[in-house]
C-alpha cells in the first residue's frame, strides 16, 4: 500500500472530482517498513536502455506523482482520466468509462472499461496498450460477468509494486498482464439474502490467460485463477459491523509459480460518529 506525502482532493465543480498526489514510499504486504518504490517486473520483460538488463525490485524511483479527474454524468454514467508518472521508470494514462443500465424487476446491466498507455521515463523500456473490459448482468440476487483483457506493446502493463494494477483481471493473486497475454474472467456473484440469510455473500470466478511471450526460445505462456469467496458481514448485536470472510485460490501458471491458497479475512469498520 503506498503512502501519500502530498493529496489534494477538489469537488467544487459539480459532478467533478479532481486529485493531485505525490508518494514516496511503499508498504508492501508481507514487510514492516514503508520502502522505495520499484515497478513490478514478472515476466514483463522490462530492459534498462543504460544496463541492457532486466529491471528488477531493485530499481527503485523516489517518488510518484498522480494526477486523477473524474465525472459524474448521469446517475448511470461515469468516466475519468488518470495520469500517472513512476520517476525515472514509467508514465501512464488511463481511461475508464462505466455505465449501469437499470433494467427493471431487480434486473441491471454493468459496462466498465479500462483503457491505458504506458511508456517510460528515464531508463527502462517500458512500452505498452491495455484493453479490458468487463460486462455484469444482475438478476435477482445473483450477479454474472463476463471480462476481457489484452495486452499488446513490447512489454507488459506497469504499475508499481505492492498496488493494486487497474485491470478487470485483476484477481486474488494474478493480474494477467504479461507481454501480448490475452484473457478471459467469468465470475458470478450471489447474495444469500434472496435465501433469508442476509450479511452473507459468495463470489466464484475463472480467469484464463494464453498468448503471453516469455522471451526468447521460451513456450507460449499460458495461465489460470480461480478464487471461491464466501463472507459473512455480522448484521446486529456486538458483532455488527464485523465481517469474516473465507478465500480459497488455486493458480496454473508457466509465466509464475503454481500457487495454492487459503485466506482467512477479518475486518472491523469502527463507527466513531
Amino acid at each position: 500500500m503506498a503512502s501519500p506525502l502530498i493529496s489534494v482532493t477538489s469537488k467544487e465543480i459539480n459532478g467533478l472530482t479532481a486529485v493531485l498526489g505525490r508518494m514516496e514510499r511503499v508498504n508492501q504486504r508481507a514487510a514492516t517498513r514503508h520502502e522505495r518504490m520499484g515497478m513490478n517486473n514478472q515476466a514483463k520483460n522490462v530492459v534498462s536502455r543504460k544496463t541492457g538488463k532486466l529491471i528488477t525490485g531493485n530499481d527503485t524511483s523516489s517518488y510518484f506523482d498522480l494526477a486523477n479527474l473524474d465525472y459524474q454524468w448521469t446517475d448511470q454514467l461515469s468516466t475519468s482520466y488518470s495520469f500517472g508518472r513512476l520517476k525515472d521508470i514509467y508514465k501512464q494514462h488511463v481511461v475508464n468509462a462505466v455505465h449501469a443500465w437499470p433494467l427493471g424487476e431487480k434486473r441491471s446491466l454493468k459496462t466498465d472499461i479500462r483503457v491505458s498507455r504506458s511508456t517510460r521515463d528515464g531508463d527502462a523500456r517500458v512500452d505498452n496498450k491495455a484493453f479490458s473490459g468487463m460486462l455484469t448482468y444482475g438478476f435477482g440476487f445473483n450477479k454474472l460477468g463476463l471480462g476481457y483483457q489484452s495486452m499488446t506493446g513490447k512489454t507488459g502493463y506497469a504499475y508499481v509494486l505492492g498496488s493494486a494494477p487497474f485491470l478487470v483481471n485483476y484477481i486474488a493473486n494474478r493480474e494477467f498482464g504479461a507481454k501480448d497475454e490475452k484473457s478471459w474472467q467469468l465470475r458470478h456473484d450471489y447474495n444469500f439474502a434472496g435465501l433469508g440469510i442476509p450479511g452473507l455473500s459468495m463470489i466464484n470466478r475463472y480467469v484464463k490467460g494464453t498468448g503471453a511471450d516469455l522471451g526468447r526460445g521460451k513456450a507460449e505462456g499460458r495461465e489460470w485463477e480461480r478464487d471461491f469467496d464466501i463472507t459473512y458481514r455480522f448484521q446486529t448485536g456486538a458483532l455488527k459491523n464485523l465481517s469474516v470472510r473465507w478465500r480459497n485460490s488455486t493458480v496454473r501458471s508457466n509465466v509464475t509459480k503454481d500457487l495454492d491458497d487459503n485466506r482467512l479475512i477479518i475486518a472491523y469498520t469502527l463507527p466513531l460518529l
